[in-house]
């Protein structure tokens, strides 16, 4: 029996059908869904513009700075003052090149003349929270992170921006084996802040007991978040490795 060699063509047509239902069949699976974390960078000179436009944003309707009536809205003015200064002296981290920030306070940083201009809230609500700070942390808070303040403009949120921030000073905190707290004056800010890792500690009631207030009081949490142990190398000299614990 003889073999007859197939010819060009239909060798050619078997491919081209190989070919189709292969492509066919990669059409018709479904794409993997690919997961791009926010890329978070120092704050630079260049980005402050944007920055504090952000900031203002994001906080144009916080029930605080809304309902306090000795308070004055931010403007993008003062606030880029503020994050020029503020940017050489604490952590400073953005998202987007300004679209997103977040600046934190090491321990035992002074107080200076630009940090008292952007707590622009009324004597009472300081107060108050002083006292709820001292009560719940003691003289411990002069060891934490404090983050100042974290805003995503309105058109950016819900994109991972400022979770991705607060996570890069949460993992800070980890190497450093310090904790980190915040204040929170909404609900809906406290959840997204419980889903970091942070947990209420103390509250301060603002405006309950004050009959000059104007709107209901003003719930401020405190919130910390607490160090997470690291996996520290070893090196075993008997047995010549590292080993992770």
């Amino acid at each position: 029996m003889q073999l007859r060699e197939p010819c060009a063509a239909s060798t050619e047509a078997l491919l081209r059908e190989t070919d189709q239902r292969s492509y066919q069949a990669i059409s018709s699976s479904p794409l993997p869904e690919i997961e791009v974390s926010p890329i978070v960078t120092p704050l630079q000179d260049r980005h402050i513009k944007k920055a504090s436009k952000s900031w203002v944003d994001a906080f144009e309707k916080d029930p605080n700075r809304k309902q306090t009536p000795d308070v004055k809205d931010a403007t993008q003015i003062i606030m880029f003052c503020v994050m020029v200064y503020w940017r050489r002296r604490k952590i400073a981290l953005t998202v987007d090149a300004g679209a997103s920030i977040i600046f934190c306070t090491a321990p035992k940083s002074p107080r200076s003349l630009f940090d008292r201009c952007a707590d622009w809230r009324a004597a009472e609500v300081q107060a108050k929270v002083k006292t709820a700070v001292s009560r719940s942390l003691g003289n411990r808070v002069e060891k934490m992170l404090y983050i100042d303040t974290l805003a995503t403009e309105p058109t950016s949120q819900g994109w991972g921006y400022g979770g991705a921030l607060l996570d890069s000073v949460g993992a800070l905190a980890d190497v450093t084996n310090q904790a980190v707290w915040l204040q929170s004056t909404n609900e809906r800010n406290a959840s997204f802040y419980l889903s970091h890792g942070y947990s209420t500690i103390d509250e301060a009631v603002i405006g309950d007991d004050n009959p000059n207030w104007h709107g209901a009081p003003v719930i401020i949490k405190i919130m910390v978040r607490e160090p997470r142990p690291q996996r520290a190398a070893r090196t075993d000299e008997r047995q010549g490795f590292v080993n992770l614990v």
